[in-house]
């Protein structure tokens, strides 16, 4: 392999805000171990470049993204044109704007668009890919990494957390939130599932057997068989998107309650809850370690080695569940060995560093209830759901400081913003 350069992507094709933010805090990262590990150099991608790589993406099939405006982040891609691109094989003139970018590279990516996967692979350019782990509610997030070059798959191996730690830290939180916040009523003996809701530009919505995105509203049967099948299903909408037409459906049977201020881990606690479903959810993979029986309507994109019993059959459509090891540079230089000279350095044990990487990330979403953040609601004595509170326009100087004393050591913007008018609404 003549690689000249270690480079990082991402999803530049898609419609959702921050894909520019992944590439930045991934070069960010890989930049500073590259250099310890190797003497090939790394390239930082220019916003021009960026900008250039995602326009002649469309165009290479016929779309012109000039008129998208990406100054600071990837705006503006209709969904119905992302999903042109979603579904499509690499063409001649894909093959060579990917071969001009990345030809002599090896590329560290974080979930890619597939079409840019499936042109690596045609063009044999290393390529090791991570992916956000479904399962939010450990000590910190973790990743599945995967690779097109077998050495490096099997060196991944090496590196699998057991899943053992899963059903510890979901242990641990079901411990935590019922001593926190109690269960609300205590009826093992019923049959209740909990359905949880998605964004509209999800990614696992992706139906590439039909190559269409799909929607709630392709699945109305299978909810209202659910419906059928528990005496009470409740409904929670993704925490970042509300769907009124959905909420209207739901709403139309009688044994549906909508659950939108719960939090999801603590109503995956409840024992009245047997079923969790979605469709296509990775918080599915959560509720799988808290006990649940699992009803997926759509076929996950993402499947990780826990899942694979037979360790023998894991092959590279498999991400590997790997710790924090991933962010040494001793990870690094171990699985990059087969395919450039890696130097040796010194492995570091970073286990012991609670939710460093969630905050670099601000990736608290669904975990803003847990840890200490629960500690501070109980000073405030929120043990119950919160009811919504009015802010008059003009509070006291005195009030807004001891709202904001109190809860500036809170790392998540949007928990500390919401506490801080709880405070100030009791005082």
């Amino acid at each position: 392999m003549n690689i000249k350069k270690i480079c990082v992507t991402a999803d530049i094709t898609r419609c959702k805000n921050g894909t520019d933010g992944v590439i930045s805090w991934l070069s960010g990262l890989m930049s500073g171990i590259t250099e310890r590990i190797c003497d090939i150099p790394f390239h930082f991608f220019s916003p021009e470049e960026l900008k250039d790589l995602h326009m002649r993406i469309y165009a290479a099939y016929g779309i012109d993204m000039s008129g998208n405006d990406m100054k600071y982040r990837f705006l503006s891609v209709p969904q119905d044109v992302w999903q042109t691109v979603c579904f499509a094989e690499p063409n001649e003139q894909l093959l060579d704007v990917v071969k001009e970018y990345f030809g002599d590279s090896l590329v560290i990516s974080r979930e890619p668009a597939y079409i840019l996967k499936k042109a690596f692979d045609i063009l044999n350019i290393p390529h090791i890919e991570l992916a956000m782990h479904s399962a939010r509610y450990m000590d910190d997030i973790i990743f599945g990494v995967t690779s097109n070059i077998p050495e490096i798959y099997e060196k991944l191996k090496n590196y699998e957390i057991n899943e053992e730690e899963f059903y510890f830290y979901a242990d641990l939180l079901k411990s935590e939130a019922l001593f926190r916040k109690g269960i609300p009523y205590l009826l093992p003996e019923k049959n209740y599932a909990l359905f949880l809701a998605q964004t509209p530009v999800d990614r696992s919505l992706l139906d590439f057997k039909n190559k269409r995105i799909v929607s709630f509203m392709d699945y109305q049967e299978q909810f209202r068989k659910l419906t059928e099948e528990h005496e009470i299903v409740y409904y929670k909408s993704h925490p970042e998107y509300r769907n009124k037409e959905v909420i209207d459906f739901v709403k139309s049977f009688k044994n549906v309650e909508i659950k939108d201020n719960e939090n999801t881990y603590y109503m995956m606690s409840w024992p009245q809850i047997k079923t969790c479903a979605a469709i296509s959810s990775g918080t599915l993979k959560e509720a799988y370690y808290f006990g649940k029986k699992i009803e997926c309507f759509l076929d996950q994109p993402y499947h990780y080695s826990e899942e694979i019993k037979d360790k023998s059959k894991l092959t590279r459509d498999i991400f590997i569940t790997v710790g924090k090891q991933w962010l040494t540079a001793a990870f690094w230089a171990d699985i990059l060995s087969p395919v450039i000279p890696t130097k040796k350095v010194y492995a570091i044990d970073i286990r012991n560093v609670h939710n460093r990487f969630r905050r670099i990330l601000n990736a608290n979403q669904g975990y803003i209830d847990c840890d200490s953040v629960w500690a501070v609601k109980n000073i405030v004595n929120l043990r119950n759901s919160t009811p919504k509170v009015i802010i008059p326009k003009k509070i006291s100087s005195v009030k807004s400081s001891i709202a904001h004393i109190s809860t500036m050591l809170i790392p998540v913007k949007s928990v500390r913003r919401k506490l801080r008018e709880e405070i100030i609404n009791k005082l």
